[in-house]
């Protein structure tokens, strides 16, 4: 089902480092909100790069569990950069729409999960596989 592919390894290790990174992140100042919020956008990018490797490694993908997973990432990627933005410079009357931006990532996630019209499949390159999706 996996084989080794040095293609899958620049995304599989950015993916580890950016995991510890948001960890160290969040653990220098638990306390401070500002760091957790930080630590979430290191997290999405983490579960983009984690998944693209998997992908990078699989042989031959019989399900779009690797592609699927790879969005659920870069769903959030943009909605947790907004919150840190958001809460860095104390932007009080912008709170109300890092809400908004959450609930159109989870509209997205769910149209993901719950469908397969986002994700048409996958495609063969030389370094692996990657997703092809469909037009909304």
């Amino acid at each position: 089902m996996y084989q080794f592919n040095p293609y899958a390894l620049p995304p599989l290790i950015a993916s580890i480092y950016t995991l510890f990174l948001g960890l160290f992140i969040f653990i220098m100042r638990r306390k401070v909100w500002v760091n957790f919020v930080c630590s979430l956008t290191y997290y999405c990018v983490a579960i983009w790069l984690f998944g693209y490797a998997m992908l990078y490694f699989t042989k031959q993908p019989t399900s779009l569990f690797w592609p699927k997973f790879v969005y659920i990432g870069v769903f959030f990627i943009g909605s947790t950069i907004y919150h840190f933005s958001v809460v860095l410079v104390n932007a009080r009357r912008q709170k109300k729409f890092v809400l908004l931006a959450y609930l159109i990532s989870v509209c997205f996630l769910s149209l993901l999960l719950l469908t397969d019209n986002f994700i048409a499949g996958v495609k063969k390159h030389f370094w692996g596989y990657h997703t092809v999706v469909n037009p909304l």
